[in-house]
C-alpha cells in the first residue's frame, strides 16, 4: 500500500511538473530567466521518478542512462535556482560564459560515469566512497546556492530602487518563501537519508518528501499564473503590437477608461509622493483589480508600475526646481519630497528619465531661464 501511494504521488508531481516545464520552455524568444526556471522545473519534477526507475527500469539501457542523468541532475538544482534569481535581479538578458562553471559538478559527474561504463566497469558512483563524497557534496552545494539565492532576493527587496522586471515587492517575498520552502524539503530529505545510513527504518518518511515536492510544484504552477511578469510568462500580442494578458477579460474600451482614470488619479491625488506606494494600494483606491491595472500600465504606458510611478516623481521634482517657493530645499530634499526613498534612488531614476543628473538638469534650466530673461 505504501509503495502504491508513494508511486502515485510521484507520478502526479512529475506529470504536473512536466506540463509546467513545457509552458516555461515553449514559445519563441523566451527570456533567459524563463529558460533557467523551466529547466529547473523539468529536472526537479522528473527527479520524483528516480526511485521508481531505479527499482523497475534500470535493467533497460535507455532508462538506466535516463536515471543516471536525473540522479546527476540533482547537481543542477542549486545553480539553476541561483542563476534564475541572479538574472532576475540584475535584469541581464545574456548568459555570461563564466556562469557555465556552475554546471561543472554535473558535467564532471556525467563524464566520469560515461568513461567508467565505456571501459567496461560498473557505475562510477556504485563505489561507496564515491557515492558518499557525491552525496555530501550535493548537500553542501544545494544549501549554499539556495541560501545565496535567498540572500540575493532579500538584498534586492530591501534596496531603495526597484528592478524593472518586478512589479511588487510581495512577489519577491513570495519567491523568498518558495526558496525557503524547497530548502526545507532538501533538509528533510537529507536528514532522512542520513538516518537510513545510520540504520534507522525511516523510509516511509520519504512519502512526506514526495508529497511536499508535489505541493511545491503545484504551488509554483499556481503562482506563475498569478504573477506571470516575474517568470516572463506574458504571451501574445494584439494587432497594434501591445502585449496582451492571456484570458484577462479586459476589453480595450475598458482599458482606455482605466487609463484615463489612472491619469486623473495620479495628477489629482499624487500617490507617488508616498515612498511605499504599491500597485495593490493604487488598485484598491481605484477599485479595480491589480491584474487589470498592471495590464493597463504595461500596455498603454509601456512601463512597469515602478517605472510609471518614478516618471511622475521625476516630473514633480522638475516642477519644484522651476518653482521659486522650493528654493530653500536642496535637490536631495526635493527628491524625498517627491516620493523617492533615498538620494541614490532619486539620482538614479532622474538620470534614467531625463538623461541628466538633477544638478545638471537644474543648471541647464537656470541657463535657459537667464537667456529668456
Amino acid at each position: 500500500m505504501f509503495e502504491q501511494v508513494f508511486q502515485f504521488i510521484s507520478f502526479i508531481g512529475a506529470g504536473q511538473g512536466l506540463i509546467l516545464s513545457i509552458v516555461f520552455l515553449s514559445g519563441k524568444n523566451i527570456s533567459l530567466t524563463r529558460k533557467l526556471m523551466g529547466i529547473f522545473i523539468l529536472f526537479f519534477s522528473l527527479g520524483l521518478l528516480e526511485p521508481y526507475m531505479e527499482a523497475n527500469l534500470t535493467q533497460y539501457p535507455f532508462f538506466k542512462w535516463t536515471f543516471t542523468v536525473l540522479a546527476l541532475g540533482n547537481f543542477l538544482y542549486g545553480p539553476l535556482i541561483y542563476l534564475f534569481v541572479y538574472y532576475l535581479v540584475k535584469s541581464q538578458r545574456t548568459f555570461r560564459s563564466s556562469h557555465y562553471l556552475h554546471f561543472s559538478p554535473f558535467a564532471l559527474g556525467l563524464t566520469l560515469e560515461i568513461i567508467t561504463v565505456l571501459i567496461g566497469g560498473n557505475s562510477f558512483f556504485e563505489s561507496d566512497l564515491a557515492g558518499f563524497i557525491a552525496f555530501e557534496g550535493l548537500i553542501i552545494q544545494i544549501l549554499f546556492y539556495n541560501i545565496l539565492a535567498i540572500w540575493l532576493l532579500r538584498k534586492y527587496r530591501n534596496q531603495p530602487t526597484q528592478n524593472e522586471n518586478i512589479h511588487n515587492s510581495k512577489d519577491i517575498q513570495w519567491l523568498e518563501f518558495f526558496l525557503i520552502f524547497i530548502t526545507c524539503i532538501y533538509v528533510l530529505s537529507f536528514t532522512i537519508s542520513h538516518l537510513i545510513i545510520f540504520g534507522l527504518e525511516v523510509n516511509k518518511f520519504y512519502l512526506l518528501v514526495q508529497l511536499t515536492i508535489t505541493v511545491g510544484i503545484y504551488l509554483l504552477s499556481y503562482k506563475s499564473m498569478l504573477i506571470p511578469e516575474v517568470f516572463n510568462l506574458k504571451t501574445g500580442h494584439s494587432k497594434n503590437g501591445m502585449k496582451k494578458y492571456e484570458r484577462s477579460g479586459l476589453k480595450e474600451e475598458k482599458a482606455i477608461s482605466y487609463r484615463e482614470q489612472l491619469t486623473q488619479y495620479m495628477n489629482k491625488e499624487k500617490p507617488y509622493r508616498n515612498p511605499n506606494i504599491t500597485i495593490d494600494q493604487v488598485a484598491k483606491d481605484m477599485e479595480i483589480s491589480r491584474h487589470h491595472l498592471t495590464q493597463v500600465i504595461n500596455e498603454h504606458f509601456n512601463k512597469n508600475f515602478y517605472a510609471f510611478v518614478n516618471d511622475y516623481r521625476v516630473e514633480e521634482v522638475k516642477q519644484m526646481i522651476m518653482d521659486d517657493k522650493f528654493n530653500h530645499l536642496n535637490l536631495s530634499a526635493l527628491g524625498l519630497e517627491a516620493g523617492f526613498k533615498s538620494k541614490t534612488a532619486f539620482n538614479t531614476n532622474f538620470k534614467k528619465v531625463t538623461g541628466l543628473t538633477p544638478s545638471e538638469w537644474k543648471n541647464q534650466h537656470n541657463k535657459t531661464s537667464k537667456i529668456q530673461l
